[in-house]
C-alpha cells in the first residue's frame, strides 16, 4: 500500500469508492423513505419520480420514521453510565478515577454528546453506519494573550505558565533572544466531537469488519475561513455544502437547490500503525495540493463505527430502513388504490343519453365534476333519464393487505402494540403488559450492546486528549442532586493516566417506568405488612426514587434539607468552618454530613477540614440531646411531677450536705491515713535499709561461694585431665605389655618348633 504522494492518496480514494458504490443507492433510497420521498426510483444517476398519469393518487404512509425514532427513543431513554477502570488499588488511583468520571460527565455536556450521538444513530438507522470522530481542535476555548516565539511556540517560565505581555516585553525579549518574538491571542484548544455520515467515509475495501481497518479517507466540504485558520493555506470554492454531497445525488425533484453557497473539498487520510508508518500518519489535502502531515499523530484512528444491523463478512451493515422498504412501497399502492376506487364510488359517473339531454352545456355545468359526465346514443329508448355508473367494489384481499402489511412492519421493525402504547385485546395483568414490553425491548440487545461498546471506546478518545492537552487549569462545573454544585480546577495529570473509559453493562437499556413504579409500590406494600416500613430519610429518598407526580410535595422539605446540608459539606471542604443555625433539621444535616464522611472524597480531605466537620456534627447532635431534656422535662411538668429541674437541684442540695459530711470524714480520714502513711513510709524505709544491708551481706557471701565454686570447678577439671592422662598412659602401657608377650610367646613357639625338628640321639653300643 503506498501512500507517500498525492497520486498514492487519489488511488486509494478511488479504491474505496469503487468497493462501495453499489451501497451508495440504498443509502440515498433509505435517506427518501425516511423523509417521505417513497415514490421515486434510481436511474443509475440520481433519483427520480417516474411519470404518472395525472389521475393516479400518490399516498405515502410513512410508516418507516415512526419507527426510526421510536427505537432511537428506546436507545437514548436513558444517559449512559461512564465508569473510568483504575489501573491500581491505590487509593490515589481511586480518587484519579472519582475525578475521571466527574469529567465524563460534564465533557458530555460540555461537548454536546446528547445530540451528536442522536445524529450518528439516526445515520446507523437510516443508512446502516453512522461516525463518531474526536480530535483536538486548538482553535477553540477561551483566548488569550500570550508571548509567542518564532516558530509560534508560546514560551513559558519554569512551571509551565505562559508568559503575559504584562509580565514581559516581547520587545526587549526579541533584543535579548536575537530572534523575533510577538505577543499574540492564543486559544486554549478543546477537545472536539463531530458526526460523519457514511456518504463522507471511504473504508479500507479488504476489512471485514471497522476495527480491522487499517486506513480510512474522510470526504467533508468545508469553509475557506477555517481551512485558512487551520491549515494557514488559501484554497478555492469548489463544492456545496455537506448536504449537497447527498442533495446532488437525490435529484432537484424534491431538493430544489442547494444554494450557491460553496466550500472547499478537504479530504483526511488516517493510517493506523504499520511497518512504513510505525506511529501511524495523517495527511490532509485538496485537489493538487497536500495542506498537512503528520507522521506520528496522537490518534491515528480517531473515529468510532455506530453499527445498524451488522451482515457477516461484510464491513458495511445493513439498516432496519432498508428492510422496511418493501413493505412499505406495498402498503402505500394499497392505500393509494383503495383511494382511487373511492373516488370513483364517491362521485361516480353519470350515463346520459344525448337525446335526453336538450342541452348538453347546460346539463354539464349543473352537475358536479368529480366524477364526470360520460354521453352515449340510447337509440332504443328515447326517453332514458341520466344514471350513475356503478363502480366496481375492492375485493376483500386487497383491504384486508393492509392489515397483514402492518404486521410485517412490526415484526420486521420489533414494535408491536406494547411498544406503541397499545395494549393487545384481552390483555390486562400488569405482569403480562410489562412482560411483553420486555420482549420487545430484548430484541434490541444486541443494538443497545453495539452503542454502549462504541459509545466507551469514544470515552476513552475523549479522556485521553484531555488527559494530554489539558495542560492548564479547567473549571469544570458538574450539577449533583438536590441543587448541590461541584466545582472544581482539573488538569489533565489529575488522571494519573487512568484513561480506561467503559459504559456500564446495560445502563442504556430502555426501562419502563410504569414496571418500575408498580415493583416499588409492591415493594413498599411488602415492608408495611412486615412491620418495618421506611421512615423519615429512608421514606422520602423512597418516594423521590418513585417518579411518580404529587410526591415532590411529600420529600420538598426532605429535598431542602439535603440540598442545605450537600452545600455545608462543599463549604466545609473548602477549610471554612459553617455554624449550625436556628431554623436547621437537626437530624436532616446529622444524616447528610456523616453520609458525607463515609465517602471516599471525606479521607482525602485534610485533618482540620476533618476537624471543621465533626465539630459541626457535634453541635447539631449536642442541640438534639438538649431539645430532648427539654422535652422530657415538659412532660413531667404535664403529668404533675416536679420538674426534673427542681428535683435535680433538691437532689443536687441534699447530695452537697452529704458531700460536705463525707467531705470532713473524709478530711480526717485522710490525715489519718497520711500520719499512718508517713510511719508506714517510715517503716518501709528502715525495712529497705536492713534488706539492702541484708541483700549486700548475702551478695558478699555469694561472691565468695561462687568464687570457691569456681576454684574447685577448676580444680575439678584439672583432676579429670590428670585422670584421662593417667588412662591413656595405663592404656598404652598395656598395649606394650601385651606386644612383649605377643613377641615371648611367638619366640617360643618357634624354640618348640625347632626342638620338634633335631634327630632324636641313640644310647652307647655294648
Amino acid at each position: 500500500m503506498r501512500d507517500s504522494t498525492l497520486a498514492d492518496l487519489d488511488d486509494l480514494l478511488r479504491k474505496a469508492k469503487s468497493a462501495r458504490s453499489k451501497l451508495e443507492p440504498i443509502w440515498y433510497l433509505n435517506l427518501a423513505y425516511y423523509m417521505g420521498e417513497q415514490w421515486i426510483a434510481w436511474d443509475g444517476r440520481g433519483l427520480f419520480r417516474p411519470n404518472l398519469k395525472p389521475n393516479r393518487i400518490t399516498i405515502v404512509d410513512n410508516r418507516i420514521q415512526p419507527c426510526v425514532r421510536t427505537e432511537i427513543a428506546k436507545m437514548t431513554k436513558k444517559r449512559p453510565v461512564f465508569t473510568v477502570v483504575p489501573q491500581t488499588a491505590d487509593d490515589m488511583d481511586a480518587h484519579a478515577v472519582e475525578i475521571g468520571e466527574k469529567l465524563m460527565r460534564y465533557l458530555w455536556k460540555h461537548l454536546h454528546l446528547t445530540e451528536l450521538t442522536y445524529k450518528a444513530l439516526l445515520w446507523s438507522r437510516i443508512t446502516g453506519a453512522g461516525f463518531i470522530k474526536t480530535f483536538w481542535d486548538p482553535t477553540m476555548g477561551d483566548g488569550a494573550d500570550c508571548v509567542v516565539g518564532p516558530s509560534g511556540k508560546v514560551l513559558s517560565d519554569a512551571q509551565g505558565k505562559p508568559f503575559h505581555p504584562d509580565q514581559i516585553d516581547p520587545d526587549e525579549l526579541s533584543k535579548t533572544l536575537g530572534v523575533e518574538v510577538t505577543a499574540k491571542k492564543v486559544n486554549q484548544g478543546d477537545v472536539r466531537v463531530e458526526v460523519r455520515s457514511p456518504f463522507q467515509m471511504y473504508l479500507d475495501p479488504l476489512a471485514d469488519s471497522f476495527s480491522e481497518c487499517e486506513w480510512l479517507i474522510e470526504e467533508s466540504v468545508k469553509s475557506i475561513e477555517s481551512v485558512k485558520r487551520q491549515y494557514g493555506v488559501t484554497v478555492p470554492a469548489d463544492s456545496t455544502a455537506n448536504p449537497g454531497l447527498i442533495e446532488s445525488r437525490m435529484g432537484a425533484v424534491f431538493m430544489p437547490g442547494t444554494g450557491s453557497y460553496k466550500g472547499a473539498k478537504i479530504r483526511e487520510y488516517w493510517c493506523k500503525p504499520n511497518g512504513q508508518h510505525p506511529n501511524g500518519r495523517r495527511a490532509v489535502w485538496c485537489k493538487d495540493e497536500i495542506l498537512f502531515e503528520d507522521n506520528s499523530p496522537f490518534d491515528p484512528f480517531p473515529y468510532v463505527m455506530l453499527s445498524g444491523i451488522p451482515i457477516p463478512g461484510r464491513l458495511w451493515p445493513t439498516s432496519i430502513v432498508e428492510q422496511l422498504r418493501g413493505p412499505q412501497t406495498e402498503l402505500n399502492k394499497v392505500k393509494s388504490q383503495i383511494a382511487e376506487n373511492r373516488n370513483r364510488i364517491g362521485n361516480p359517473t353519470i350515463l346520459a343519453s344525448k337525446q335526453a339531454v336538450q342541452d348538453p352545456d347546460k346539463f354539464t355545468q349543473s352537475t358536479t365534476m368529480p366524477g364526470g359526465i360520460y354521453f352515449f346514443d340510447d337509440l332504443g329508448s328515447p326517453n332514458a333519464v341520466p344514471t350513475y355508473l356503478a363502480a366496481p367494489a375492492l375485493p376483500q384481499y386487497v383491504t384486508d393487505e393492509i392489515a397483514r402489511i402492518e404486521e410485517s412492519i412490526q415484526e420486521i421493525s420489533g414494535q408491536h402494540e406494547v411498544t406503541s402504547a397499545n395494549v393487545p385485546p384481552g390483555v390486562t395483568a400488569a405482569s403480562a403488559i410489562n412482560l411483553l414490553m420486555e420482549a420487545d425491548d430484548t430484541r434490541m440487545g444486541p443494538a443497545i450492546t453495539d452503542y454502549e461498546l462504541n459509545l466507551g471506546l469514544a470515552g476513552q478518545k475523549i479522556m485521553k486528549l484531555a488527559a494530554k492537552y489539558y495542560t492548564d487549569a479547567r473549571t469544570i462545573r458538574i450539577g449533583g442532586d438536590n441543587g448541590v454544585w461541584q466545582i472544581f480546577d482539573f488538569r489533565g495529570a489529575m488522571l494519573r493516566d487512568n484513561t480506561q473509559v467503559e459504559v456500564q453493562a446495560g445502563s442504556a437499556f430502555p426501562q419502563s417506568k410504569a414496571a418500575k413504579q408498580a415493583a416499588m409500590q409492591d415493594l413498599l406494600t411488602f415492608f408495611v405488612q412486615s412491620g418495618n416500613p421506611p421512615h423519615g430519610r429512608q421514606l422520602a429518598q423512597f418516594l423521590q426514587d418513585w417518579e411518580i407526580g404529587g410526591a415532590d410535595r411529600l420529600v420538598e422539605e426532605y429535598t431542602r434539607d439535603e440540598s442545605q446540608a450537600n452545600r455545608e459539606n462543599v463549604r466545609m471542604s473548602q477549610d471554612e468552618p459553617v455554624p449550625i443555625n436556628l431554623f436547621d433539621n437537626d437530624q436532616a444535616h446529622v444524616d447528610a454530613h456523616q453520609d458525607f464522611q463515609k465517602e471516599q472524597r471525606y479521607l482525602l480531605l485534610g485533618n482540620n477540614e476533618q476537624q471543621i466537620i465533626a465539630a459541626h456534627v457535634a453541635a447539631h447532635k449536642a442541640r438534639i440531646a438538649q431539645q430532648a431534656a427539654a422535652q422530657m422535662q415538659q412532660q413531667a411538668e404535664q403529668q404533675g411531677q416536679p420538674p426534673p429541674g427542681q428535683a435535680a437541684q433538691q437532689g443536687q442540695m441534699e447530695m452537697q450536705g452529704q458531700a460536705q459530711q463525707q467531705g470532713q470524714q473524709a478530711s480526717q480520714a485522710a490525715q489519718q491515713q497520711q500520719i499512718a502513711a508517713a510511719q508506714a513510709q517510715q517503716k518501709l524505709h528502715e525495712q529497705a535499709q536492713q534488706a539492702g544491708q541484708q541483700q549486700a551481706s548475702q551478695g558478699q557471701q555469694a561472691g565468695q561461694q561462687a568464687a570457691g565454686t569456681a576454684q574447685q570447678q577448676r580444680q575439678a577439671e584439672e583432676l579429670h585431665q590428670q585422670a584421662l592422662r593417667h588412662k591413656e598412659e595405663q592404656h598404652q602401657q598395656n598395649l606394650a605389655r601385651a606386644q612383649q608377650q605377643a613377641q615371648a610367646q611367638a619366640q617360643a613357639q618357634q624354640q618348640q618348633q625347632a626342638k620338634a625338628a633335631q634327630p632324636q640321639s641313640k644310647g652307647p653300643q655294648r
